[in-house]
Order: structure tokens, then C-alpha cells, then sequence
């Protein structure tokens, strides 16, 4: 790809009062990248005073400290931390030429900004926001009522939209009734900062799955419901929390190994007698199609082959990613046709799609595209 020499300046900015690790990481990840690329790039997340982590991608609020509140106190702590971190955001209009702001559901003050910003402002979703508040508690779909509302609003009057998948574009188009409006895919990616895991595997096929938690769309209770009536011989690596019923149906079957929570040099052992990862299998109970997730990146990077059930980023020819139904024999289909590759030639051919770099690169050419 050809480097454009277009000297933008560009904020990408999150507000969150509890940020977790997985976006810290990312948008950590995303600065190192701009920097390395010679980007006038700024990633800052808006968080409360006393956050612990990443300290030169903080910017901490003046007003609300890191603490955990409830009932009024937690809707008071909402309302100050955002109007203030709006404030904030229009301080900085002077010193850029582009905001890439992390979407955020409801908020009033968003659509203020977005309104008033005289500069381009491109919103970042990760996800198809109203399905994904609607299928939770009585609160949740009240949240989702509210950005039924507000939501469509307030992307109708932003410069365009990025999403981590092409559906999640075509869907923030649709509910702002603006089909034509501009759009970039821009996947999460990681660090490729690991070599492959060293190369282990035996006769005997060796499956990881890892998860911090088992959710339904993870769909291992069918996946342990297929491996029922199957008799092969194979062994299955479930790392992370499982949920009560998973756990006394995996516990049944002598083929699976719950290893609990690991560290990643524990994972990267475990994985070093894997043939290959599995990520989500039930997707669609989330009534998604597509994904892009850090751990079918983090797979790739080790040298494992991925198995899930959902459509991702990569081109039709890409070989290590394979989408199928939750079936413990084609999961096992793959793992077999995929055994011949090295873990080296995996990760080298896997670099381009998975890596930080790349994809951040990608993007600053279809922002630069996009505002000519």
C-alpha cells in the first residue's frame, strides 16, 4: 500500500468510566502504530481521576474519580463525566483536522457536539447497538428505546462512519437513513510484538478454545452437545470461565481439559499442542453475521488455524481462517486439512490481515481518500 503524504492531525477519542483492558489495549496498540507510521496522531481515552494503566493515553477527568457508585450518584457521575469530557473535545477542535470519536449510545451531548464541531467528526462502532441493548434486562431495552431515538439523529450528522465490520457500517447507514453515507471498515488488529508458539502437535488432534468467559454466543454448550455423539479421538482446551451447565457437561467428557483462567505465556504453552483455535460459534444469537475479534487474531499470530461460525475480514482466499457450522466433525475436517502448515508460514501469511500497523495505515489512506 502506498503511504499518502497528507499531514493530517487526527484525535481518536474514547470516554469511558471503567475502561476494560481489551479497548486500553487497542487503542494503546493504535498509538504505538501511528507513531511508528509518523502519523500526527493522538489516542486518548477520557477517564476518571485515579484510573490505573496506560498513562500517556489518559486523559483524566477533573471532576470524577475512579470509584464505584450506584443510583443517583452513578447517573450525577455520568452527566458530569460527559459533559465535561465534550468540553474537553471542543478545546482540542483548534489543534486537529479530524475526530474519530468512539460511538456511544443515547447521549446528548454527543449530538451537541457532533452539531457544533466545525470539523470532521467520524464516529468508531463496534458493534449493532439497539440488537445488542434490546436483548439484555427491562433497562437495557429502555437504553434501547432512548437510542431508537437519539441514535440515528446524531450519525446523520457526522462526517461518516467507521465500523470494526462491513455490517456494522451498513447497519449505522440504515438507521440514520443515509445508504450513500461515507463509510470505512476498520477491523481490530493487534501487536505483532510474538513469534509462533513452538510447534508441539502429536498424533492425536489438540482444539483450543479460550475465552475470559463462556457467553451464549460463544456456543460451547453446542459444541459440547455435537462432541455427544462423536467418538473420535481428540482433545478439546477450554480456557476460561464456564458457565454452571457448561461446566457439568464438560466435566462429563474425558476428551475435554477446563483449564480455568491463564496468563498468556500459560496460553501460549497450552496452545503449542493445539492443530487449531476455535472463537465464536452462535454468533448469531447476537443477531450478528460478522466479527472481528482479538482472539481469532491472537490465534493467527500463534500459528494456529481458526474454526468459527461467523463471516470475517479476510479476503475468500485467505486459507487459516475457516467458517462453518458448530460441528465437532468439520471443526475436526479443518484442524486435519490445516495440520500439513507450519506455525511460521500461519502467522507470516496471516501478518497482513491481523497486524496494528497495517490496518491503522489503511485507515489514515481512506480517511485522506475520503476528504478529498
Amino acid at each position: 500500500m502506498v503511504l499518502l503524504t497528507n499531514n493530517i492531525k487526527i484525535l481518536h477519542a474514547a470516554a469511558l468510566l471503567n475502561p476494560p483492558s481489551g479497548i486500553i489495549n487497542q487503542m494503546h496498540w493504535e498509538q504505538y502504530a501511528a507513531n511508528a507510521l509518523g502519523f500526527k496522531w493522538k489516542v486518548k481515552i477520557f477517564s476518571p481521576k485515579g484510573i490505573k494503566g496506560k498513562k500517556y493515553i489518559f486523559k483524566e477527568s477533573s471532576q470524577v474519580k475512579c470509584q464505584s457508585v450506584s443510583g443517583l450518584k452513578k447517573i450525577k457521575s455520568w452527566y458530569s463525566f460527559r459533559k465535561e469530557y465534550y468540553e474537553w473535545l471542543g478545546e482540542q477542535e483548534q489543534y486537529y483536522d479530524v475526530f474519530l470519536l468512539r460511538y456511544y449510545v443515547h447521549d446528548p451531548f454527543q449530538y451537541r457536539f457532533v452539531s457544533r464541531c466545525k470539523k470532521p467528526v467520524y464516529f468508531v462502532h463496534h458493534t449493532l447497538e439497539i440488537p445488542e441493548l434490546s436483548s439484555e434486562s427491562l433497562f437495557g431495552r429502555g437504553r434501547a428505546c432512548l437510542e431508537s431515538i437519539l441514535g440515528g439523529k446524531t450519525i446523520r450528522k457526522a462526517a461518516g462512519i467507521i465500523g470494526v465490520t462491513q455490517e456494522i457500517c451498513d447497519y449505522e447507514r440504515y438507521r440514520a437513513g443515509q445508504l450513500n453515507k461515507k463509510s470505512i471498515v476498520y477491523p481490530n488488529a493487534i501487536m505483532l510484538n510474538y513469534s509462533p508458539v513452538e510447534d508441539k502437535r502429536h498424533y492425536t488432534p489438540n482444539l483450543l478454545f479460550v475465552s475470559s468467559y463462556f457467553y451464549s454466543w460463544h456456543g460451547l454448550d453446542l459444541l459440547l452437545k455435537s462432541m455427544e455423539k462423536n467418538k473420535d479421538s481428540f482433545t478439546l482446551h477450554l480456557v476460561g470461565k464456564l458457565s454452571k451447565s457448561d461446566h457439568e457437561v464438560a466435566s462429563r467428557d474425558n476428551r475435554v481439559v477446563i483449564h480455568g483462567h491463564k496468563n498468556i505465556s500459560e496460553i501460549r504453552n497450552i496452545a503449542a499442542d493445539c492443530w487449531l483455535g476455535i472463537s465464536s460459534l452462535a454468533l448469531d444469537r447476537k443477531n450478528m453475521q460478522q466479527a472481528c475479534t482479538l482472539k481469532v487474531r491472537e490465534y493467527l499470530a500463534m500459528g494456529l488455524p481458526t474454526y468459527a461460525n461467523y463471516e470475517e475480514v479476510f479476503p475468500e482466499e485467505f486459507l487459516f481462517y475457516i467458517k462453518g457450522d458448530c460441528s465437532i466433525e468439520r471443526i475436526l475436517e479443518a484442524a486435519r486439512k490445516n495440520r500439513k502448515y507450519s506455525r511460521h508460514m500461519i502467522s507470516e501469511l496471516s501478518g497482513p490481515y491481523i497486524s496494528k500497523k497495517s490496518t491503522v495505515l489503511k485507515l489514515y489512506n481512506d480517511l485522506i481518500s475520503d476528504l478529498s
